[in-house]
C-alpha cells in the first residue's frame, strides 16, 4: 500500500493512495477524531446523521439525493464508531472514478463540494440546527439502541464488554441512553458540532484513481476553513490499564430461548503491542473456520449454536460469546477456558498454528481487494497514530514463533462471566414461573 501523508496543519492530516487502475471508484472521506467523552458522545453520534439531512445548499435530503444521482450515482454514508478509548464520527463518499466519465474532473470537484457543503455549511434555523431533523435523527438513534437491546446475541456481547469497562473511558456507549438521546436540543447539538469542528483531529483519506492535485486542494481548503490548532491535541493515547482483582460473575434471565454466555478476558500489554503475536493467536482462538472454537467447543463437543470472538488491542479487552442450552453453561465455560490454556501451554500442532498463520496473511491481503476496507484500515490505525502497511504486518506474521504465542497468551486474564438463561419454554411456549 503505497500511502502518501500529508500533515497539512497541525490537527489535520491527509492520507492518498493510489489503487493503479484496479478499481472503477473511488472513497473519499473525512473523518472527526475525539477521545470519548460521556457527555458528548451521544451527540457526536447524531451529528454526522443531522448534516446529511440538508445542508445551506442542499437544504432537504432529497436535494442532497438528488446532487448524487447527478453525480453519476456517488453516495455519502456516515460513520461513527469507537476503538478503544477514541470515537471516530464522519462522512465517506463513494464516486465513480473521473476517467470512466465524460467530464474528466469536474465531476469529482463537484462531488467535494457536495461534502464540504454538507459538513461546513449545515442548515441552520434560529441559531442552531434544523428542529425538525434534530428530531427525527433522534428517533433513528434511539431505535438503533433499542435494536441492540431486542438483539439478544448483540445485548449480552455488549454487556459483557460495558461490565467490563464501566469505570474506565473505553466502557462508554457512543449511541448513549434514551433518556440521554430524548434530551437532545437542537442548540445543544450545534454547540456539540461546533466543538467537534474545533477540537477534533481531523484525518482526511482518499483511496482511488484521481489526479493527486486536485484531491489536495479539496483537503487543503477543508483543512484552512478550520481552526488550525486546538486545546486537545491527540498524540498517541496511551491505552488504559486495568488490574483483575478477582472474576466478576453475573447472572441474568432474558426472554428469549437460548441461554447466552459470554466471557470478558484482559489481554496482556505485551500482545496489546505485538500485532503480529496478537492475530495468529486470535486466528488460532477464534477467527478462522478451523480455529480451537470452533472445531472443539462448537463442532466435536457441540456445546454451543455458535461461539464469537471478538478484541479491542486499544482496550485491552476481549469478549467470547455463545449462544447454548440453559443446562451446558458449566461445560461451555469450562471448555472455552481450556482453548486459551491449551495455547498458553502450546497444546496445539503444527499444522493448527501454521493455519492460524495463514489466516491471519491471508486476512491482510483481503484489504486490498475492497476500497472501502483500504480506507478503513487507514483510518482506523490513524486513530492512534499507529499506520503499518498490511503486507509489512503479514511479514511479521510469517516470522512468528509458537513460542511467541505461548508467552503472550499465558498472561490473559478471565475478567468477567456473564450468564443469560433463556426463560422460554420451546415444549409448552410459556415462560418459565421466576
Amino acid at each position: 500500500m503505497e500511502r502518501v501523508l500529508q500533515k497539512l496543519t497541525d490537527r489535520v492530516n491527509f492520507n492518498f493512495v493510489g489503487t493503479k487502475n484496479k478499481f472503477k471508484t473511488s472513497c473519499f472521506s473525512v473523518n472527526f477524531i475525539l477521545p470519548l467523552d460521556a457527555e458528548r458522545a451521544h451527540l457526536y453520534s447524531l451529528i454526522p446523521a443531522v448534516l446529511n439531512s440538508g445542508s445551506g445548499k442542499y437544504p432537504t435530503q432529497r436535494d442532497i439525493c438528488k446532487r448524487l444521482e447527478e453525480l453519476y450515482g456517488a453516495d455519502i454514508v456516515v460513520r461513527n464508531f469507537k476503538r478503544g478509548s477514541m470515537q471516530i464520527v464522519g462522512f465517506s463518499l463513494d464516486i465513480l472514478a473521473s476517467k470512466y466519465t465524460d467530464s474528466e474532473f469536474h465531476m469529482v470537484r463537484k462531488a467535494f463540494d457536495l461534502l464540504y457543503d454538507i459538513i461546513l455549511n449545515p442548515k441552520i434555523v434560529e441559531g442552531a440546527f434544523s428542529p425538525d431533523y434534530v428530531a427525527r435523527e433522534k428517533r433513528i438513534q434511539i431505535e438503533k439502541i433499542k435494536a441492540n437491546i431486542n438483539n439478544k446475541s448483540v445485548y449480552v456481547h455488549d454487556m459483557c464488554a460495558y461490565t467490563m469497562c464501566q469505570n474506565e473511558i473505553c466502557g462508554i456507549p457512543i449511541l448513549g441512553d434514551i433518556d440521554k438521546v430524548e434530551k437532545i436540543e437542537p442548540i445543544s447539538l450545534f454547540s456539540a458540532y461546533k466543538y467537534l469542528l474545533n477540537n477534533a483531529r481531523v484525518e482526511i483519506c482518499f483511496v482511488g484513481e484521481e489526479n493527486y492535485n486536485i484531491v489536495y486542494d479539496f483537503a487543503k481548503r477543508f483543512a484552512d476553513s478550520l481552526s488550525p490548532s486546538f486545546s486537545n491535541v491527540l498524540g498517541k493515547e496511551k491505552a488504559e490499564i486495568h488490574v483483575v482483582q478477582s472474576v466478576r460473575e453475573y447472572y441474568e434471565r432474558l426472554d428469549m430461548v437460548q441461554g447466552k454466555l459470554a466471557i470478558g478476558f484482559r489481554i496482556p500489554h505485551a500482545m496489546r503491542e505485538n500485532r503480529a503475536v496478537r492475530s495468529v493467536f486470535l486466528h488460532m482462538l477464534g477467527y478462522s473456520p478451523i480455529s480451537k472454537l470452533f472445531m472443539n467447543v462448537r463442532e466435536k463437543l457441540s456445546l454451543c449454536y455458535y461461539c464469537r470472538l471478538t478484541c479491542d488491542s486499544h482496550s485491552g479487552t476481549m469478549v467470547i460469546s455463545s449462544g447454548l442450552e440453559n443446562t451446558d453453561f458449566d461445560r461451555a465455560t469450562e471448555a472455552i477456558l481450556s482453548q486459551i490454556k491449551d495455547i498458553s501451554n502450546g497444546d496445539f500442532s503444527d499444522a493448527e498454528f501454521e493455519s492460524a498463520k495463514r489466516s491471519a496473511i491471508c486476512e491482510l491481503k483481503y484489504i486490498y481487494d475492497n476500497i472501502v476496507s483500504i480506507e478503513k484500515w487507514i483510518i482506523v490505525n490513524s486513530a492512534y497514530c499507529e499506520f503499518e502497511d498490511p503486507e509489512e504486518l503479514a511479514l511479521r506474521i510469517a516470522d512468528v514463533k509458537r513460542d511467541d504465542v505461548c508467552s503472550a497468551t499465558d498472561s490473559i486474564v478471565t475478567d468477567t462471566i456473564m450468564r443469560f438463561e433463556g426463560t422460554i419454554n420451546i415444549d409448552k411456549g410459556e415462560y418459565i414461573n421466576e
